[in-house]
């Protein structure tokens, strides 16, 4: 379903819902709810959602990762960002969408990953990859403390005090100690 016209489609997300409810049905789970920030919503064939699992009798048994085709659902424009409006970040919006049980997995099951694969990669638990994260965040705010500094001690004044420069005050100085000691 997902790949049979080619892997060249956009997929967009949003794991946390507001106003979700599920009824188990026939074969699956019939699903309303609401999911903000779904970026790349418009240029997205498919999303993938966080949703309550139902039982027969209508109880909650469980959370999990739904697959929807993105034309089952609605775009509500919820996303108007200064300098981030190209992200298309809108909230997707389901009003009784069936999701067949092949495309529901428990957060459990999914967050444990496989038990075997034949490439290693995907072996590899989907509450580890967060940590592929750590690099290039840290290395960001590193690049970005390293240009504050710069400024800093380059003489920039410092506005409505009686310091020529900003790296004469005692504030700015523990900010920046604060700062590097939280990189």
């Amino acid at each position: 379903e997902l790949w049979g016209d080619g892997a060249d489609f956009g997929l967009c997300g949003s794991f946390v819902g507001r106003n979700l409810s599920a009824r188990k049905v026939g074969g699956g789970q019939l699903v309303s709810g609401r999911w903000p920030t779904a970026s790349g919503a418009y240029q997205a064939g498919w999303a993938v959602v966080g949703i309550g699992i139902a039982n027969e009798r209508g109880e909650a048994v469980g959370r999990g990762l739904a697959l929807i085709p993105l034309d089952a659902l609605q775009i509500d424009e919820t996303w108007d960002v200064a300098g981030m409006r190209g992200t298309g970040s809108h909230t997707l919006v389901a009003d009784e969408v069936f999701i067949p049980d092949r495309r529901i997995r428990e957060f459990a099951t999914v967050l444990a990953g496989p038990d075997e694969s034949a490439e290693p990669l995907y072996r590899v638990p989907l509450g580890s990859m967060p940590l592929m994260l750590v690099g290039p965040m840290l290395g960001s705010t590193q690049a970005a403390f390293e240009l504050v500094m710069e400024t800093v001690t380059a003489g920039k004044p410092m506005a409505m005090s009686s310091y020529d420069r900003s790296a004469d005050s005692p504030s700015v100085q523990a900010a920046l100690a604060d700062a590097a000691t939280l990189i």
